[in-house]
């Protein structure tokens, strides 16, 4: 009882906090819980013309039986894992690596120029993007051709987006994490900032190299954060994202670039919207699955943080 009431003293002391995190509650339960209602759609008919969910028919787990049968959606869920595994390796690999380069940077002009230059992909629409990506790509002058046939590694021009083979995964990866490196090494430096300068004032004095420090010092000193976000990010495993492969698709390379998002859209609106092949039952059904399949992913990941390491994240 004592402990109720300190709680609510505490309640009301802090109310003007609590009123400032009320738009943010009400954006949340709009946009995250309300959504959910949705899901009746993988248990009950969906209306191809109102797109509504017909109430009387009734098909139980029929439609996630039908997920199992479908060849579309393993192909999806190979790409998907394939791309999310590639890009979730190399982008913690090349975040960190970025961080450590800018922390090591002593020329401030320098180093504020370098994280400007690697910031700004992150605020440009991936429409504006993708438009970028394929005039780069592009085998009539693009960029990437012209230095890949300067410097000798090909022999002539490659129009990588129509690649339909696995090297269309290396394409949607790399320009992922062109995109975002920059933004994602934010949080890497700002747990470095915290990191005490007299360790590396101590390691100078006994003799040690900057990679020493580097590898004594900074990497042990971020090693909580990196641990947070990959059980963060092994939850969003599946969520490879939607606006970049959609824009990045090509009809020619969907064997190899439909994911599990673009899957469930094309599913639900047939490619170009015809209302004779809408099937929203059996697209929920596909989302429904990846949400439930990234929830596992998250507890695995937490639960071998723990085994690990002794620490979880909830």
């Amino acid at each position: 009882m004592i402990q109720n009431k300190s709680f609510l003293r505490r309640l009301i002391s802090q109310w003007q906090f609590l009123l400032l995190s009320v738009p943010f509650m009400l954006m949340l339960i709009l946009f995250t819980y309300v959504p959910l209602w949705g899901w009746v759609y993988a248990f009950f008919e969906g209306d191809r013309q109102t797109l509504r969910p017909n109430w009387e028919a009734f098909q139980g787990f029929d439609m996630f039986k039908r997920i199992f049968d479908d060849a579309r959606f393993w192909n999806a869920l190979r790409n998907t894992m394939m791309i999310s595994i590639g890009g979730l390796i190399i982008g913690y690999i090349a975040s960190i690596g970025f961080a450590v380069m800018l922390n090591e940077i002593r020329i401030k002009l320098f180093k504020r120029a370098a994280q400007t230059i690697s910031y700004l992909p992150h605020f440009i629409s991936w429409v504006v993007a993708a438009s970028m990506i394929s005039v780069a790509l592009s085998p009539d002058g693009g960029i990437v051709n012209a230095v890949l046939l300067r410097i000798g590694i090909i022999n002539q021009p490659i129009n990588f987006l129509i690649q339909n083979s696995p090297a269309i995964w290396w394409v949607l990866i790399l320009t992922q994490l062109w995109k975002s490196l920059g933004w994602n090494s934010i949080i890497y430096l700002a747990a470095m900032s915290g990191i005490d300068p007299g360790l590396y004032e101590a390691a100078s004095i006994d003799g040690a190299g900057r990679m020493r420090r580097i590898w004594h010092i900074t990497l042990p000193g971020i090693t909580p954060i990196i641990r947070i976000l990959l059980i963060i990010s092994m939850g969003h495993l599946l969520r490879v994202g939607f606006e970049q492969y959609l824009l990045l698709q090509r009809p020619l390379t969907l064997n190899y670039s439909e994911v599990i998002d673009t899957l469930a859209y094309r599913v639900v609106w047939g490619g170009g919207g015809s209302r004779l092949h809408r099937d929203i039952s059996f697209g929920t059904a596909i989302n429904m699955m990846n949400s439930f399949v990234s929830f596992v992913l998250l507890l695995a990941a937490n639960k071998i943080s723990k085994i690990a390491t002794g620490e979880r994240l909830f």
